[in-house]
């Protein structure tokens, strides 16, 4: 059976006001990824592979409240993949109520990762329970504004 999307036109805006952001700030496009990629953007710089990058608008989530941000392990295992082929990073890009962060993962780096089984709850989705990949807040960085 097929899964829902829950991608809301209010996530696609946040998506593509983020996307020129970080466009202007790192001077690269960003390619948007089909589907089975699992991941937002593809980054080029004058046409040369730069970073697979995935992108979440947590506005309402503090940076503090965790030391570490929660994704699908099945969604990093996919990013872990893709970096190692082209020997590039991944970059996470995260918005909290204190600002944006990214944290860049390195295709052959240690990262201090942990993992647990959990999910969202608040769907009653039953696919959204799976093993999760908890990254490490105090590596990510703030993006200043332009």
């Amino acid at each position: 059976m097929k899964r829902p999307i829950y991608e809301s036109q209010e996530d696609l805006t946040h998506e593509t006001k983020m996307k020129t952001f970080l466009e202007t700030k790192w001077n690269c496009t960003l390619n948007k990824l089909p589907y089975k990629y699992s991941l937002d953007w593809f980054a080029l710089r004058e046409r040369e592979p730069m970073a697979f990058v995935e992108f979440k608008h947590r506005e309402n989530l503090s940076l503090t409240a965790w030391p570490r941000y929660m994704m699908s392990l099945d969604k990093w295992i996919k990013a872990r993949q893709l970096t190692k082929e082209l020997q590039i990073p991944f970059i996470m890009v995260i918005t909290f109520t204190e600002g944006t962060y990214y944290g860049v993962f390195a295709h052959n780096g240690v990262h201090d990762l942990r993992f647990m089984f959990g999910g969202r709850v608040d769907r009653n989705d039953n696919q959204d329970l799976e093993p999760m990949v908890l990254l490490p807040l105090n590596k990510f960085i703030k993006l200043e504004k332009l």
